[in-house]
């Protein structure tokens, strides 16, 4: 059903379906979009030195709700902050 691109130009495509836990679990998350708890405003100190102000509140956050999050957590909260 695709027709081939223009000047031999490629694309792929990786599609993720997300379902909710807790209250809502099993409804994806597509269908409702995810409402936050809280708002992080992107601030200078985050774009020269890699979101280090988003991961500073993501820890202090996490820590305020008796959670921990790991290196992966990090990882993870500063890729998705760049898209």
């Amino acid at each position: 059903p695709y027709r081939p691109l223009p000047k031999k130009a490629e694309m792929r495509v990786a599609i993720r379906r997300t379902l909710r836990v807790g209250e809502r679990c099993g409804t994806p998350v597509e269908d409702l979009g995810v409402t936050p708890d809280e708002v992080h405003r992107l601030t200078r100190k985050d774009l020269l030195e890699g979101n280090a102000d988003l991961l500073e509140r993501a820890g202090v956050s996490a820590s305020a709700r008796g959670e921990q999050l790991s290196v992966a957590d990090f990882a993870r909260i500063a890729r998705a902050a760049h898209h």
